[in-house]
């Protein structure tokens, strides 16, 4: 199964960042998604300088985002499986634009990083969680319906539907699984459990909520930086736990509930409602 988080691990790091981001924004990974490229191809092709390619090439070679064939003046470099996956972009998996996000300045980083960090959580639910047994999806609150898009791309059997959030009252529309993308931290307890049993109660029998939440805790302490690219320690979101959830969830009538992580601090906490017997 493919993944992204070598990738982003990498672009949002301090170390080697700088190699990764610039192959981006010249294309260096589209131009090799079209083919293997000796040195001077991907020099004419890219319109750079002999110094500015050998110093991307070898460097990702190195970190395993790129593959070289041959030696010296026969050689000829291509894409890795993940690089022509994720950083190619006629790539439907297209994630260089989530990578280039964290290189803006903080104001412009904080402005876009929601759409950044909800492209990475779709795409990796997409790959993790299995989808197969379900024939329906509520995508709730996620901007321009981007996780309803993504899911609907990957798994073409899913009826993909979304709704924009407008308070914790009312009633959901019935579906087998219903998603929160990093909507819960913005309420207070009551209100949070208010809303997971909107969701419990338009669920299918055997249906899953999966909430999709910066989560605190050991993981999140390791993925500081994506915390702080999203803000989420800000004033207008709440911190969150597993048991936070884990008591959301049970008090709303789940019957259990279990944590799958996507990439560092961002976890999908999976709430099952009990089966019809």
């Amino acid at each position: 199964m493919l993944s992204p988080e070598h990738i982003l691990r990498t672009g949002f790091g301090f170390r080697a960042s700088q190699t990764l981001l610039s192959a981006v924004a010249v294309g260096l990974f589209t131009e090799l998604g079209k083919g293997p490229r000796s040195n001077r191809q991907l020099r004419r092709s890219l319109g750079l300088k002999q110094s500015a390619v050998a110093e991307l090439l070898e460097p990702l070679v190195a970190l395993g985002f790129l593959e070289r064939e041959g030696d010296d003046a026969g050689a000829v470099y291509v894409n890795s499986r993940e690089s022509g996956h994720f950083l190619d972009r006629n790539s439907p998996s297209y994630l260089g634009d989530v990578l280039l996000q964290n290189a803006q300045p903080k104001a412009a980083r904080r402005k876009s990083s929601a759409t950044g960090l909800m492209t990475i959580a779709a795409l990796l639910l997409a790959d993790r969680f299995d989808f197969s047994g379900y024939g329906s999806m509520l995508d709730l609150g996620s901007t321009g319906g981007l996780l309803a898009r993504a899911l609907a791309a990957r798994h073409a059997h899913l009826d993909c539907t979304r709704l924009a959030l407008s308070g914790t009252a009312g009633t959901l529309p019935r579906a087998d699984v219903i998603v929160m993308p990093m909507i819960l931290r913005r309420f207070d307890e009551a209100d949070r459990t208010r809303l997971i049993k909107r969701a419990h109660q338009a669920l299918a029998p055997g249906g899953c909520l999966i909430a999709i939440e910066l989560l605190t805790g050991e993981d999140r302490r390791r993925g500081s930086s994506l915390v702080a690219l999203l803000g989420a320690d800000s004033h207008r979101n709440r911190a969150l736990s597993w048991s936070d959830l884990d008591d959301s969830c049970r008090a709303a009538g789940f019957a259990r509930t279990e944590l799958l992580p996507l990439i560092g601090p961002l976890t999908a906490t999976l709430a099952y409602k009990p089966p019809k017997h």
